[in-house]
């Protein structure tokens, strides 16, 4: 699906509005464009969007809903850790 791959493709995107675009992606229709969109919002590390995270965790795909849970508790870890974690890459092993 062609929305579901510019969800992937939006989570490297460091424009501001590629934010909002997925937000809006994650209220799609198709279960398979939210959780996308939802997967992509976590890798971008902006804590702002838990709200509209936390909205998948009521769809009524499980894939979305787990996918939701995944990306609150990315970026609730995330936005309690500080601005230092978002820079080094939560979760990500240095490759030496």
């Amino acid at each position: 699906m062609l929305r579901t791959a510019a969800a992937k493709v939006l989570a490297k995107d460091p424009d501001p509005a590629s934010t909002k675009t997925l937000a809006d992606a994650a209220g799609d229709k198709s279960w398979l464009v939210p959780a996308a969109a939802l997967e992509a919002l976590a890798k971008r590390g902006g804590p702002a969007v838990l709200d509209t995270i936390s909205l998948g965790m009521s769809d009524k795909k499980e894939a979305v809903k787990y996918t939701a849970a995944a990306a609150v508790l990315r970026l609730t870890a995330i936005k309690e850790a500080g601005p230092e974690v978002k820079k080094k890459g939560l979760g990500r092993k240095s490759r030496k």
